[in-house]
């Protein structure tokens, strides 16, 4: 006698372990609904020179580490894609 059964698989992301070498790389942030830049990217502090965000159809932000009280971009936001300017390669551990 023929059985169907039904598996169900779930997951749970515990960290993003993103590696990335000098000059621009697309990160996602996927897993707090919102984290300020400066906590997310806080592993890597001095080893990158700036974040972009853009949101259609034609808003740019940034985050610049070496003024962020004056950078427009002050969030990450689950799902959306951060351009990063790394000055040097680094391993990025995101919360």
């Amino acid at each position: 006698m023929d059985k169907n059964y039904t598996i169900l698989v779930t997951s749970k992301v515990i960290f993003q372990l993103i590696f990335l070498g000098c000059w621009y790389h697309i990160i996602c942030h996927i897993k707090t609904p919102t984290i300020t830049v400066g906590t997310a990217l806080n592993g890597i502090a001095g080893k990158y020179q700036i974040v972009w965000e853009f949101t259609p159809p034609s808003t740019w932000k940034s985050y610049d580490p070496s003024d962020p009280e004056y950078s427009d971009l002050q969030n990450f936001t689950a799902g959306k894609g951060y351009w990063i300017k790394m000055k040097e390669a680094a391993s990025l551990t995101l919360p």
